[in-house]
Parts: C-alpha cells; structure tokens; sequence
C-alpha cells in the first residue's frame, strides 16, 4: 500500500495508511481479469487456491462488548453476527473530524449498550447504541495550553465495567465515568501517547511515542511498572495497542523499531523479544521498521505482523518463531477458527493456516482504480461480520469478501471518508467517518 507523508507532532509520520448472507447488494460490477504485481517477489511464492470449507469456520455469534482496540484484551473476535437486513439506523457526530495536521486515530468502543467515541481534539462523547442518542461529552484538557498546538490530541479508547479510559497525545491518560463522564483520575505521562490504551485485568496499560510502556492501576492510575526501548525517528501514525492475557499474566506490545516485547503483566519483567523485520531484504533509508498492527495472543502463540515485510506466529513462551511470511502490513491480523486473514502493504488478502503459515488464497483490493488514484487510497480491515470479511476503503467503499476463497462478493459505497475498520457489537456494526460521523447498520 502506497504511504501518504502527513506531519505530526513536528515528525514525518506516514499513514498506511456478508453477501451470502444478505448483509448488502453490489452498486457497481467488478471488473474482470488478473494484474500481475510488481511487488510480488515479497510475497511467497508457488500460489495456489486453496478453498476454506464453510463448515471449518467459527458459527457467527452476537458479541455483547467491543471493549478496546481489536475488540477484546487478547485481539480475539471470531466470527460476529449481526441480523436484520443491513440497514443504516442512525447516525451521529461526535466532534471535529480528521485533517492533514490531526489525524483522526481513535476508534469507537462499546460496552453495555453505550458507543464511546473520541475525536481529533480530545473530547470522548457517549451515545446510545440503540438510536444514537448523545448521553454526554467530556473535553479532555491539557496541562498547559501550548499542547492543544500539538496534533494528535485524540489517540484512543478503551472500556470496562468501571470506567471509560482514554489516551492523548499531548501525554495524559483519563479514566471518565462511563454514566456521565466526570473525571475519576488522570495521570499525566509527559510525552506524547501515540495510541490507544489496553484494559486488562485491573490495569491500563499505554504506549508513548518514545517507546515507553506504562501499566497503571485502573482504579487511580498510580504506576504499577514501566518500561522503555529504543525510539526511532520516524514513526507511523498511531500505533498498536497492546494485547494482554490474564490467565497467562502475559502482556504482548509492538514498537516502532520492528519488535514485539513480552512481559509479565503484573511486574513488567521483560519476558523476551522478536523482531519483525525481513532481514534478507537489503534495507532502504525509506524503509520503516515499525510494527503498528496491535499483537493477537490465542492459546500458546502470539500473531503479529510488522510494516517491513514480516508476519509470524510466534511462542509466548519463548518469542521463537513457530512460522513467518513475508507479508508485511499494519492493520491487525483476524482469527477465526484454524485461520488468519491480513490485509498487506500492497493491497492484497491474505488466508493463512494459522497452525503451520499455510498460505490458502489472495486477493487484491483496488484493481479496478487507475493506478494515480488508487495511490490516493488506503484499506483498513478485516473485520468478520455474518461469515464475511469487510474491508474498508478510505474512499467510501466497504467491500465484503468470502473468507472460504478470497471473492469479493459485493461492496457498499458509504459515500465518506473510512479511515479505520468498523466495531460491532450488540447486533449493531459502527463505521466512523473522517467527518467524525458514526454510522450505525443493523
């Protein structure tokens, strides 16, 4: 995927950037015929289709929560059901939308009927998931009034029972009440946060743009640990969030520099490191190592995958790779069932065999565009909704992918700006808009 160079706190930050189910009709014929890619040497070779059975994927369940970035504390989601036919129920703003300066990073969360969502300058609003009806809004202030002037002031959301948490990027973490808002702690970090936090367990646990990781108490934001890696120049635009799981005691972040780190959550003891890095490429000054795609811990293996050309499996124990591809991207990878689904830098699907890295099918996004327009648009995804994948476009189009062989079976034209994958949850899918607008489907 072509990068777009946008600036941000005074760095060059680059961005990457249901059919069978009656979840939406095509508005448009795709078109036909196979384009052979010039970047193709990075993907492994000796490509063959091979079909998913229907029967071998995870039954579609209706999740009540989406509770952080990735939907839960591990990254895990499966295959969630929405029912009805697929209509837009409401629509609401939830403040000033994203700009070439203020990046709009945050993506909604949802929890026990409320849809949380923050904007480019701070403020959190919460609406009813139900009608979209706005309960409340909190503007999340800094310090001093110089770092209103620092961009990036929204950078993300997470939730539980007993507060809404919520990062910014002039370097402070809130926790609001999720009934009205009101402040119950901040704690002010002191260097820019670049994205959302983690809640997991009794912590919240937050990434700064310096490569730093904090895990503080989720009842008043005292420090319970922290711990610091090297920080790179160049940076993209947010950043994962981190993926923690608590029968393991284990918390699993991804930096800037091309590593996954793991610690024990409850002193921060670094457990190990891996680096996701294609090594056997010869390393460009244009070449950016970050790992932005938030890390997926199931069972025994952490699934993880890096801007520079690296996705692996790898084991929590040891941080030894099980298997690895050279696919790099930096949007999180989905797992359902025995398979994995990731959107690459070069605009391409891919199923894997989770177990043993088994590439199963591709497919490539934006063949239909004229190659100077479709370099201006950037892919978010995948997200399994009713057995399909969605993969979102920043020009407006939702796509819907068969995940048994890669189809694209219809697409949907939103007609705004997506710059992130949808939420779900209660029924209900939520896409934001550049605009700051939420638009529900049910």
């Amino acid at each position: 995927m072509l990068l777009h160079k946008l600036k941000a706190f005074g760095l060059i930050v680059l961005m990457a950037g249901i059919s069978s189910c009656g979840i939406f009709s095509s508005d448009k014929t795709l078109p036909s015929g196979t384009r052979v890619s010039v970047l193709a040497d990075k993907v492994p070779g000796n490509m063959t289709t091979t079909k998913i059975p229907a029967d071998s994927l995870p039954v579609a369940v209706v999740n009540r929560n989406w509770t952080q970035n990735g939907g839960s504390s591990n990254h895990i989601m499966g295959n969630l059901k929405v029912s009805g036919n697929f209509k837009q129920i409401w629509e609401a703003n939830f403040g000033e939308g994203g700009s070439k300066r203020n990046l709009l990073l945050a993506a909604p969360v949802i929890y026990a009927g409320t849809v949380y969502a923050q904007d480019v300058k701070g403020t959190v609003r919460a609406f009813n998931l139900s009608d979209g009806k706005n309960l409340w809004k909190q503007k999340l202030k800094p310090l001093t009034e110089n770092e209103n002037d620092s961009g990036l002031n929204g950078s993300g959301l997470a939730v539980d029972e007993n507060a809404v948490y919520a990062t910014a990027g002039f370097g402070s973490v809130f926790a609001l009440n999720p009934q009205n808002g009101k402040v119950l702690w901040r704690r002010d970090i002191g260097t820019p946060l670049r994205t959302a936090p983690a809640a997991c367990n009794g912590k919240v646990i937050v990434q700064t743009l310096d490569n730093r990781v904090f895990a503080l108490n989720a009842k008043n934001g005292n420090e319970i640990w922290k711990y610091n890696i090297s920080a790179e120049d160049t940076v993209l635009a947010g950043g994962p969030a981190p993926a923690c799981l608590p029968d393991k005691n284990l918390v699993v972040a991804g930096f800037s520099n091309g590593e996954i780190q793991a610690f024990n959550a409850d002193i921060g003891y670094p457990l190990w490191s891996a680096t996701l890095i294609d090594n056997s490429r010869i390393n460009l000054s244009t070449d950016i190592n970050a790992v932005k795609a938030s890390p997926v811990i199931e069972n025994d293996t952490i699934y993880a995958i890096g801007h520079n050309d690296l996705l692996a499996a790898v084991d929590y124990r040891t941080g030894e790779n099980k298997w690895s591809l050279k696919i790099g991207g930096t949007h999180m990878p989905w797992i359902a069932g025995n398979y994995l689904f990731v959107l690459s830098n070069n605009n391409e699907l891919f199923a894997v065999n989770k177990n043993d890295g088994k590439i199963l099918w591709q497919t490539r996004f934006l063949e239909e565009y004229p190659l100077d327009e479709r370099s201006e648009i950037y892919l978010s995804g995948p997200v399994m909704i009713n057995s399909q994948l969605l993969i979102t476009a920043s020009n407006g189009i939702v796509y819907s992918v068969s995940p048994e062989n890669g189809e694209i079976k219809n697409r949907l034209n939103l007609k705004e700006e997506l710059p992130m994958a949808p939420v779900a949850a209660g029924n209900t899918v939520i896409f934001t808009t550049n605009e700051a607008d939420l638009l529900a489907y049910k």
